[in-house]
């Protein structure tokens, strides 16, 4: 199956289709070029427990690229200089490269009999609230600063875990470029802080906690990655996040670091019961 099938085939083909027109002829063969590399013998990993915690966890790894793309459809236009335009059009290409992956696995995973999860409202809601964001310069900060710093700690702990190594070693190639575009910031200029922590505070207190207690994600998630695996993911999201916040001189809100205190005291044990539940 070629990458331009896949994404016809996919439920949220409206936005990859929409990317997939705004790339070359040479960027759309080194796309498929990359993932036959990683599909020429299948599905690129060894399933290690029940196949549906897999199709969860890929198929939400799926959305939150959807909202990746977001960044660069929307907002590399904007941008003030043609290099800024050319590195958020390098981001438009991994991005989706990083969803027909995730799909493709999902698709995988589900034959011969099985529908693909449904799009989840509230990432939808998300990315509403990205696409509405007139000025590039917040849109960039909110998910290029905030929003990957999160992924990348999803991708991290996932790794850790030896979850599907070859696919998220072949990720992690694109995403430390984007985990590390701090000069694109102070180009583009920084927001008004007291407007960044307002829109941050959506993200903070409307986004996150949704995404961690579903059950179907954060159930799946979770046993992959283990009890251990939960503890470290919580702590390196934290720190993560702080890092991230002190690049443009902003520390966590109180409402986080409540947050993810009690996320530590009682994450871990919601998970331990659904798990001995199931």
């Amino acid at each position: 199956m070629t990458s331009r099938n896949l994404i016809t085939s996919t439920f949220d083909k409206n936005w990859i289709l929409q990317g997939w027109q705004k790339i070359s002829s040479q960027e759309k063969e080194h796309i498929n070029s990359r993932m036959y590399e990683i599909f020429k013998d299948g599905l690129p990993f060894e399933l290690k427990q029940g196949k549906l915690l897999y199709i969860y966890t890929f198929s939400f790894l799926a959305q939150l690229e959807i909202l990746a793309l977001q960044i660069p459809l929307t907002f590399k236009e904007k941008l003030p200089t043609a290099q800024l335009r050319k590195t958020m059009h390098l981001q438009l290409v991994d991005e989706i490269f990083h969803v027909l992956v995730f799909k493709k696995i999902v698709k995988l995973l589900c034959l011969p009999d099985a529908t693909p999860p449904a799009y989840d409202e509230n990432l939808e809601s998300l990315c509403n609230f990205i696409r509405m964001q007139e000025c590039p310069k917040m849109g960039v900060v909110l998910f290029n600063l905030i929003g990957k710093g999160w992924l990348e700690q999803i991708f991290y702990s996932l790794t850790k875990s030896n979850i599907a190594p070859k696919v998220f070693s072949e990720i992690f190639k694109d995403e430390q470029r984007h985990f590390n575009q701090v000069e694109m910031y102070k180009e583009i200029g920084i927001p008004p802080e007291e407007l960044i922590i307002s829109k941050l505070a959506y993200l903070e207190e409307k986004f996150l906690p949704k995404m961690l207690f579903q059950y179907r994600y954060s159930f799946s998630f979770a046993t992959l990655i283990g009890l251990p695996g939960i503890v470290d993911f919580l702590e390196s999201l934290n720190k993560r996040h702080t890092e991230q916040l002190s690049k443009i001189n902003l520390k966590p809100s109180e409402k986080w670091l409540y947050f993810m205190k009690f996320s530590q005291d009682n994450l871990p044990k919601k998970i331990r019961k659904m798990i001995h539940s199931f």
